[in-house]
């Protein structure tokens, strides 16, 4: 794979991949929502860190064209979109724009959570996004992931709050998934290699048990829910094993933090 289109290149997961993907030399094609939110300053930042780099383009959005990108894969960063309950609009932009063009995969990152009751409707608009592209003959691969924390985490995670807000600040939703967690790093070096393989359905795990409520204690996080699905998962289990541990991807989480004066 030497070209990529990445939906939601400045989420937090989005620029992960973004910037893993230009550092082994692909060519890829960001496409950026132009969306206000309370976090839309560190989008600057994050152009500052790939912006430069003669292999990225970025597009807008109510412009993509992907000129010159017309087979290469197309990976979506539902999992950001979900965590800011704005999954409607990710969903509307790509069956209206993406879906209709001829891709050899579409890759979807995606929340465990999404399996609660609480959204079986969320459930069922993106499974019929699937199957819209299903029948087009198009490959999909799904990934589904726990919590996943590190550098240029969203506010919508209970780890960020942590670090940049008072306590009797703090919000935790449904959306959060609460049984596991995985560093983002670790995440994305996974999924590229993944990415590779026919298999269509991935479910990631951490291979150190108990790995949020670790990750919580040593932010003085207590009494949170865990979160359990009420049903199983199909799909192939892929065990991760760490590459940073939680102190230090917390302590690099804390340091960007730091550096943005947040």
């Amino acid at each position: 794979m030497d070209k990529a289109i990445m939906i939601g290149t400045f989420e937090f997961l989005g620029f992960h991949f973004t910037k893993k993907m230009l550092e082994e030399g692909m060519e890829v094609v960001g496409v950026h929502f132009n969306k206000e939110n309370n976090e839309s300053y560190l989008i600057e930042e994050k152009r500052l860190q790939i912006g430069r780099n003669a292999n990225f383009v970025e597009e807008k959005f109510n412009s993509f064209k992907g000129e010159g990108f017309e087979r290469a894969p197309l990976i979506i960063d539902y999992y950001d979109f979900f965590m800011r309950a704005d999954e409607d609009q990710i969903v509307a932009f790509t069956e209206n724009q993406l879906l209709l063009q001829n891709r050899d995969k579409i890759i979807l990152l995606l929340p465990l959570s999404i399996f609660n009751e609480d959204f079986r409707d969320v459930r069922n608009n993106l499974e019929e996004l699937i199957s819209s592209a299903k029948k087009q003959n198009q490959v999909v691969q799904e990934f589904f992931l726990p919590t996943v924390y590190g550098p240029w985490q969203s506010e919508a995670f209970l780890f960020q709050q942590a670090f940049v807000k008072k306590r009797d600040e703090w919000n935790i939703t449904a959306r959060e998934w609460t049984a596991d967690a995985l560093y983002v790093e670790d995440v994305v070096a996974n999924i590229l290699k993944l990415m590779e393989k026919d298999e269509k359905r991935y479910i990631l795990k951490n291979a150190v048990s108990e790995a949020w409520e670790k990750c919580a204690k040593s932010l003085e996080i207590k009494e949170t829910p865990v979160r359990t699905i009420e049903k199983g998962v199909d799909g192939r289990e892929v065990i991760i094993k760490e590459a940073t541990s939680f102190e230090m991807g917390l302590k690099k989480q804390k340091k960007v933090i730091e550096m943005l004066g947040m």
